[in-house]
């Protein structure tokens, strides 16, 4: 069920819509599959005790509200993860009746680089497969790795919000 949290209405109305859609986009009822694809250090269907020492030790507890829209996930890890370019804080989202990993976002900081991101993906991925909220969302079918990419731009929130975020590809997807 997609429900908006309180910080405005229109806010409200547009993040709840976008939430909604990478749900939708994402198909994150379906439980991972470990031989899909992986992210970084990490495999899909990996516990939080894997992803922890995957990580090195970096991978820490998650600060914050866990809960997303779909109430099968939480998130449950977050670790700080760089490119050349870009600063990320890595969340990772697991399944709560089988506790592995599904979903990985990248949230940017600081978000002013969020243009220079998405032109980055675009670069990466090419155009992306589907483009929405003005072009604030594109999700992207990386065949070569078996992820599904999601990029989302929320520039209203305060401080504004930017992150990718990865998870394997299903048969149903795009």
């Amino acid at each position: 069920m997609c429900r908006a949290q309180s910080r405005g209405r229109f806010f409200n109305r547009l993040f709840n819509a976008a939430a909604c859609k990478m749900m939708a986009a994402f198909g994150l009822l379906v439980s991972a599959n470990p031989a899909d694809a992986d992210w970084q250090y990490t495999r899909w269907g990996m516990t939080p005790q894997q992803v922890v020492a995957a990580s090195r030790g970096l991978a820490k507890p998650y600060q914050g509200d866990p809960t997303l829209a779909n109430p099968k996930l939480l998130k449950k890890l977050m670790a700080p993860y760089s490119t050349s370019n870009f600063t990320f804080n890595a969340v990772f989202v697991f399944e709560t009746t089988t506790n592995r990993l599904t979903t990985v976002h990248l949230v940017l900081s600081p978000t002013s680089r969020c243009p220079d991101l998405k032109d980055a993906m675009i670069r990466e991925y090419g155009a992306p497969q589907i483009s929405e909220l003005g072009g604030s969302s594109a999700t992207w079918r990386d065949s070569s790795k078996g992820n599904l990419v999601y990029y989302l731009h929320v520039p209203l929130e305060p401080g504004g919000h930017c992150e990718i975020s990865y998870r394997p590809l299903r048969q149903h997807d795009l």
